[in-house]
């Protein structure tokens, strides 16, 4: 990984693709992007693993990513989805603080937005308002994905 501040990414094309800022304006996100981190993985790299401690989430700027959750029945992982730009990855460790329930493969290169807990924790001190309207477009990410999931489900039966 390539870790650094916020330069290469063209944050003004890059914020309206990430569903999760639709709640934050021009003004908020200008506050919020100061918080992030950029990285890049190359293909084949694995962002976290099944059972590390969730302490980013991840914000997909370029890139394909797999969600890869290991089962008893089958010897490889299955592929429970697939995350392109726009979408976020870590959310639910992050927000919960249990573990990571899968592990997030690199497939095509990416650039990541990394919001880790300890922004999280400064900005909620800093600028609660962001911090509300973050968690509200992860709130409605969240809905959508369980609905889809919902959906799977559904088909099963």
């Amino acid at each position: 990984m390539n870790a650094g501040p916020l330069t290469s990414i063209d944050l003004s094309t890059t914020c309206p693709k990430i569903g999760v800022f639709r709640y934050m304006d021009a003004g908020e996100w200008e506050i919020f992007k100061s918080y992030l981190e950029q990285a890049r993985y190359p293909a084949g790299e694995i962002l976290y693993r099944e059972g590390d401690k969730g302490d980013f989430l991840a914000f997909i700027a370029s890139g394909h990513l797999e969600a890869l959750k290991k089962t008893e029945f089958l010897a490889k992982p299955v592929i429970l989805a697939k995350f392109y730009a726009g979408s976020v990855v870590g959310e639910m460790a992050f927000l919960d603080g249990s573990h990571r329930s899968v592990t997030i493969k690199v497939i095509e290169d990416a650039e990541l937005l990394i919001f880790t807990r300890q922004a999280h924790e400064k900005l909620l001190d800093e600028a609660p308002r962001v911090t509300a309207k973050l968690f509200n477009g992860i709130a409605h990410l969240l809905s959508l994905r369980l609905r889809r999931a919902n959906d799977r489900l559904a088909t099963l039966f």
